[in-house]
């Protein structure tokens, strides 16, 4: 997807973006899931939770850093 991106460039960006933010939403909610499943705290569960955010503040921090994504 990234070098279709770059080659595509303009709304491209956009809808790879959202397939990101979109499988990054659902590791989130899989791991929240499997954690309320379990009904204990879970320190594999938590930690693919805490990656999961790391994962969507980065692609935001992305998303700023890309000239030209709205443009």
């Amino acid at each position: 997807m990234g070098v279709l991106s770059i080659w595509f460039k303009g709304p491209f960006w956009l809808g790879t973006l959202i397939t990101m933010y979109i499988y990054g939403a659902s590791g989130l909610w899989t791991h929240t899931q499997e954690m309320m499943k379990k009904g204990k705290f879970d320190a594999i569960e938590f930690a693919n939770i805490v990656l999961d955010i790391i994962y969507h503040v980065v692609i935001t921090i992305m998303l700023f850093q890309v000239p030209g994504v709205f443009r």
